[in-house]
């Protein structure tokens, strides 16, 4: 699954979220820096009770914002259907996402 969207008014920042479909990889980048790297070793996405796993972090220098995005599993054969992302910024949903 990859996605992107731009966080701010005066001062944007462009993020990038990419999920990979094999193992579970999850890069999140803001700027192109890197914000969020998590492996797929430490995921168990395959083999996992948990059903939302949620990535937080900050963006902007001048104009600061909380932005995080949560990826919630289907509960029964969550590899094989639909993932739904949510994306929160200030604590507000502003884009869901649905895809592999």
């Amino acid at each position: 699954m990859r996605f992107s969207f731009e966080v701010g008014k005066g001062e944007k920042c462009r993020v990038e979220f990419y999920r990979g479909p094999l193992f579970g990889a999850v890069t999140v980048t803001a700027n192109g820096k890197l914000v969020v790297f998590k492996d797929p070793e430490k995921l168990s996405t395959h083999f996992s009770f948990e059903r939302v796993k949620r990535f937080a972090f900050s963006v902007g220098d001048k104009e600061l914002h909380e932005v995080s995005i949560e990826h919630e599993r289907p509960r029964f054969l969550g590899g094989l259907r639909r993932n739904k992302y949510r994306v929160n910024v200030d604590g507000k949903l502003v884009e869901e996402h649905y895809g592999y």
